[in-house]
């Protein structure tokens, strides 16, 4: 959406790509950035289940935990 907005506007973004696939040649600083945030994302959930598991009286549904 914000790709559509800022082109609307005479902005003329990267457009996300649709698969990994799709990324190549000088576009490889965009495969970087998803495998980077993939990263991050796994390590916030060990972060968060180490932080659950170890806090007694805390309740841990599958995506948070509830102090």
């Amino acid at each position: 959406m914000s790709e559509y907005e800022l082109s609307r506007r005479g902005i003329n973004p990267f457009s996300t790509p649709g698969s990994m696939d799709e990324i190549t040649g000088w576009k490889g600083w965009m495969k970087t950035g998803f495998n980077l945030y993939s990263k991050l994302e796994e390590l916030a959930k060990q972060i968060v289940v180490t932080i659950c598991s170890c806090t007694p009286g805390v309740l841990m549904s599958e995506r948070i935990c509830y102090l």
